[in-house]
């Protein structure tokens, strides 16, 4: 058995209109050193990489749980300054299924 998780980032449209070079440096240097840790971290592994999100594949749903609260810390996300707030790269609202 297997859950696979499925993440993508909050407001990543809306990023990449205002500043799609910075949009993107941001993302790959979250990715880079907070949400890649936190799954392998986990057990987990990502088999898809989608632009503004993943899939990674992990051993058990618990252990997929865990990964997707870690990477939905508020404290992880990055600030917009000309969108006015915080966002959270992988939302709460990810979701895992077991195969």
């Amino acid at each position: 058995m297997s859950a696979i998780l499925a993440a993508d980032v909050a407001g990543y449209s809306r990023l990449m209109h205002h500043d799609e070079e910075a949009t993107h440096a941001k993302l790959r240097a979250l990715l880079t050193d907070a949400v890649e840790p936190a799954i392998a971290e986990h057990g987990g592994r990502i088999v898809k990489n989608t632009g503004d999100g993943l899939l990674a594949e992990f051993p058990s749903a618990v252990e997929a749980v865990r990964a997707a609260v870690a990477v939905s810390d508020p404290h992880q996300g990055t600030y917009d300054q000309r969108g006015g707030g915080q966002v959270y790269c992988f939302p709460r609202g990810a979701s895992i299924s077991v195969t």
